[in-house]
């Protein structure tokens, strides 16, 4: 299934209702924008999904246990897209190291660490993973087993930029 941002406004205000009608404070704007899904990440060129296995290094594999990413949202762009930190585990986090090369590791989780937010349009059957510091390039895959790298992003995504966002 996959996630959208309806989905995640109908949960944020089945929250706020059930607070506010047992007598609770409801949700606080705060607390909405701190809202957190996990998926699975598949790609769209090589259908394979994003993975962790070789820890720090990201790239993509075929299906296994090494692939849940939990997505945190930390703002919203003007035009209203999410930005998200991506999270694996309880302490990594998807992090653009702002290298020529496009370099993307798993570093210790910083909310404050703007290399660590990626602007996704989960509103969208596929959506890039766009660096918040450099909206020119976007999350790539580059075959099965290499490192995923930020390429340039055109005026229309590749399918090697394009990804899902698949719930169990």
């Amino acid at each position: 299934m996959n996630i959208t941002k309806t989905a995640i406004a109908v949960v944020t205000s089945a929250a706020a209702f059930a607070g506010t009608a047992w007598g609770g404070a409801g949700v606080a704007t705060a607390d909405i924008l701190s809202f957190e899904f996990t998926v699975k990440v598949q790609n769209q060129g090589n259908g394979e999904f994003l993975d962790h296995t070789h820890s720090p290094h990201v790239q993509t594999a075929p299906s296994n246990v090494h692939q849940d990413w939990t997505f945190k949202e930390v703002g919203e762009t003007r035009e209203g897209v999410g930005i998200y930190t991506i999270r694996w585990g309880d302490v990594s986090c998807l992090t653009d190291l702002g290298s020529p090369k496009g370099t993307v590791l798993l570093t210790h989780c910083d909310r404050d660490v703007s290399s660590q937010r990626w602007i996704v349009d989960v509103s969208q059957e596929y959506t890039t993973i766009v660096p918040q510091d450099d909206e020119s390039r976007a999350l790539q895959t580059n075959d099965h087993d290499a490192y995923v790298t930020l390429t340039p992003l055109g005026s229309a995504p590749t399918p090697r930029q394009s990804w899902t966002l698949l719930q169990e």
